[in-house]
């Protein structure tokens, strides 16, 4: 089946690559022109302004492609803190969502017990506090209305509205094109740091992993403030730290567990060290997104502090070997499983004819 992968403005996806390799076609830019005997998906993103309250997918062209009949998918990515408007999602000829960041789907009864749960599930970013000021942080958290109404609004937006899940399938983000192409992995044990990190060290807990590992030697960081940010390492240099990297510890992004830097170290050889769950996300997200996996995950970073400091170079060794039999397989899976998505729900429903002057339709 021939599916055309189609970027609308304003071009500002990070994962290109990652995107066009997962779904087996190249993406190009959209120029007004559907073609004929393919089956048009489209990525989109909303605003990557916080300012803006409720971020929209609702193009006029989905609307009027819609009404016309034509059938069409979704690549929907960046709506990390779950605020984009989904209306989009129940058009009717929208027969094929693939999103990232995983939104759980048990509606406003999971929502209550995942709430909850959250009262009793750490918030990490206090583990470079005394016990006694994470004690009193925890319980004044928990108990300040300007932080429980909070909380509670971001995991609404999580769960609520529920998805159409007969047509939404969950990808992972994957790595960012910044990622070196074509980089030769070295074996685990000959690589320079146990354990690295580069990225900004300004967001949720990435200060305090910092602090709690920072005794374990040989480790290379490089911190700046904003993502992809002017004074970031390029693309070579962030590659270089990474195939020189026995471990990639994962910290959460702005407000979701979810980042790139898994993939990316998984991309280069590495073995990523991640965390089972936030408070603001009180399920196991990468068990549910990735399945049964090998990589180390921790309930704190002070647990993965003592496996750093206890773990053994054969020990090492036998994990990379799991964790890249795993990846690779997971890859070869997941592309399967998008194809065969694919032609299940798109087989039969091509673009009978070109289809041209759609420019106007494209709203921002």
């Amino acid at each position: 089946m021939n599916i055309d992968l189609i970027e609308l403005k304003p071009y500002i996806t990070v994962n290109r690559h990652w995107i066009s390799e997962i779904f087996q076609s190249p993406i190009r830019q959209f120029d007004g022109c559907l073609k004929s005997d393919t089956f048009p998906i489209f990525l989109v993103n909303g605003s990557t302004e916080y300012e803006i309250g409720e971020r929209s997918l609702e193009y006029r062209l989905f609307t009027h492609l819609s009404d016309s009949g034509h059938h069409f998918g979704l690549i929907h990515v960046m709506d990390e803190i779950y605020d984009h408007n989904l209306s989009v999602y129940g058009l009717e000829q929208c027969i094929s969502i693939f999103r990232e960041y995983y939104r759980p789907v048990g509606g406003k009864r999971q929502l209550l017990v995942d709430f909850g749960r959250s009262f009793i599930t750490p918030t990490r970013y206090l583990s470079g506090y005394s016990r006694t000021k994470r004690l009193v942080h925890g319980l004044y958290i928990r108990i300040a209305p300007r932080y429980v109404l909070r909380n509670f609004r971001f995991m609404m937006r999580q769960y609520l509205p529920r998805l159409p899940m007969n047509k939404v399938f969950f990808i992972p983000l994957g790595y960012t094109d910044k990622l070196a192409e074509n980089t030769d992995s070295l074996p685990i044990a000959e690589r320079s740091y146990k354990w690295s990190f580069c990225g900004d060290s300004f967001k949720a807990d990435r200060k305090s992993m910092l602090r709690c590992l920072g005794s374990i030697q040989p480790s290379y960081i490089f911190e700046y403030q904003g993502f992809m940010s002017e004074g970031s390492l390029s693309g070579d240099q962030y590659s270089e730290v990474l195939l020189q990297s026995m471990f990639i510890p994962c910290p959460m992004g702005n407000l979701n567990i979810d980042t790139y830097r898994l993939f990316e170290a998984l991309e280069a050889g590495a073995i990523p060290l991640i965390l089972k769950s936030h408070a603001w996300q009180p399920y196991s997200y990468y068990e549910i997104l990735l399945g049964k996996h090998p990589i180390p995950t921790f309930s704190s970073w002070k647990q993965a502090k003592h496996f750093l400091e206890c773990i053994d170079p054969d020990s090492i060794e036998m994990l990379s070997q799991e964790v890249n039999r795993w990846y690779a397989a997971f890859k070869s899976d997941l592309k399967l499983r998008i194809r065969e998505s694919l032609l299940e729900s798109a087989q039969n429903r091509l673009l009978a004819q070109d289809i041209h002057d759609l420019d106007s339709l494209c709203q921002r």
